[in-house]
């Protein structure tokens, strides 16, 4: 996508259900607007807390740990 707007607009417009990005502000602008936002934090700042958020989104360290979440979801779902 061209810039930010363009790529949120598109995410929720197509009703994706979990998008994942190690950039902060992206999973901040999804919360919210789709039900699964993942920020990918493979140098753990946010457990370090160099990075924070006030928003409520899953934080992930790799990609065994995306891989369980993304399950976890799957079977919350078809529940």
């Amino acid at each position: 996508c061209e810039d930010e707007k363009i790529k949120n607009s598109a995410i929720i417009e197509n009703n994706i259900d979990i998008f994942i990005d190690d950039r902060l502000d992206v999973i901040e602008n999804l919360c919210g607007k789709i039900p699964k936002p993942i920020l990918f934090d493979n140098y753990k700042l946010f457990e370090q807390k160099k990075i924070y958020s006030m928003s409520k989104f899953c934080v992930v360290n790799s990609f065994k740990e995306l891989n369980k979440e993304i399950r976890k979801y799957e079977k919350v779902r078809i529940l």
